[in-house]
């Protein structure tokens, strides 16, 4: 079985999908990541998991750690939509 496409996008829409009815949202984030990918890898994974199919407002968030290094973080709301 193919793993599902999530969508992910910075805006509130999904351009290529923009006549899609959503049916169902949550706030979804990803904290404390070791990097930028395995932060991404996270939310889309949740999101996958989860029944949604893309994440709009998506915002990254990086964080010095005195003596630990950067760790990041993602958040944005997941959304479904009709089928």
């Amino acid at each position: 079985m193919a793993t599902k496409y999530i969508y992910m996008s910075t805006t509130d829409i999904i351009p290529s999908r923009r006549n899609e009815v959503v049916t169902k949202s949550e706030l979804t984030w990803s904290e404390g990541s070791k990097s930028m990918k395995e932060a991404y890898d996270s939310i889309e994974d949740w999101t996958r998991r989860n029944g949604y199919d893309a994440i709009i407002g998506v915002q990254f968030i990086v964080g010095a750690i005195p003596y630990v290094g950067f760790q990041y973080s993602v958040f944005g709301t997941a959304i479904a939509w009709a089928s």
